[in-house]
């Protein structure tokens, strides 16, 4: 005859909704949030519905990167310097004027976001996504300024930067696709077209290639991305369980 153990027999039946399966927003309330709000939602928000629980972990990443926006600077400030030595133009200043103040801003925004996590409040999110897209967008022309000006070291480090931001985005902002999606264009679509009307001897070879190599960075992004829904998913799924079940 088998024996089964006292605990399976007596074990409550749990119920399959855990604590962080909740709706991602009241639908009611949409409609009553800005248009920065809502814009910030859609950037800020997974591929996939996901529960507010799960978003809000993911969002927890998107300030834990000061090295990150450092090393950022520091590359964008040694590429425009060699610009305005190279060129000399002007635009490379404005660059590094423009980059400064948007560092500053960016690392003040972490620092807010920090404390406002040990209180156990988010912080000025939106606001430090929306200092990175104008970064973003900056960087892309004065990538394409280092291209388009046919000095071939420049084009070759404007090629290394872009190619090192939309790898470093890939990993770094995979919490965030959409709103990493959006700095991956920002940065590379003006170096493409500036590779395209390159004087430069074989830029427009490298300008033709850009577009699968973002596209490839972009799929390694998504697969990032639902990795780290699922071991967030995971985590909450443990966590709640072991609240819930009665044998823990």
């Amino acid at each position: 005859m088998v024996q089964h153990a006292p605990w399976r027999l007596c074990r409550p039946a749990r119920s399959t909704r855990l604590a962080h399966d909740e709706p991602l927003a009241n639908p009611k309330t949409r409609g009553k949030r800005s248009a920065g709000a809502r814009l910030f939602a859609w950037f800020s928000s997974p591929i996939r519905a996901e529960p507010e629980a799960v978003r809000a972990r993911l969002l927890d990443t998107t300030f834990d990167r000061k090295f990150a926006v450092l090393f950022g600077s520091i590359s964008v400030l040694v590429l425009a310097v060699s610009a305005a030595v190279v060129t000399g133009d002007r635009w490379p200043y404005a660059w590094i004027a423009a980059d400064l103040v948007l560092f500053a801003a960016r690392f003040l925004l972490m620092r807010e976001c920090e404390r406002a996590r040990k209180r156990g409040g988010t912080g000025p999110l939106a606001g430090l996504m929306a200092a990175g897209g104008p970064w973003s967008v900056i960087f892309g022309l004065g990538c394409y300024g280092c291209v388009i000006s046919g000095n071939v070291a420049l084009a070759v480090l404007a090629a290394l930067n872009v190619a090192g931001v939309v790898g470093v985005v890939s990993s770094r902002n995979a919490a965030t696709p959409r709103y990493a999606i959006f700095v991956m264009l920002a940065v590379s679509l003006p170096f493409l077209v500036g590779a395209l009307f390159s004087p430069a001897p074989g830029m427009s070879i490298v300008g033709f290639q850009v577009p699968f190599y973002v596209a490839g960075v972009i799929i390694v992004l998504l697969q990032n991305h639902a990795i780290n829904v699922r071991m967030i998913r995971a985590e909450l799924d443990n966590r709640d369980l072991a609240i819930k079940d009665a044998l823990t």
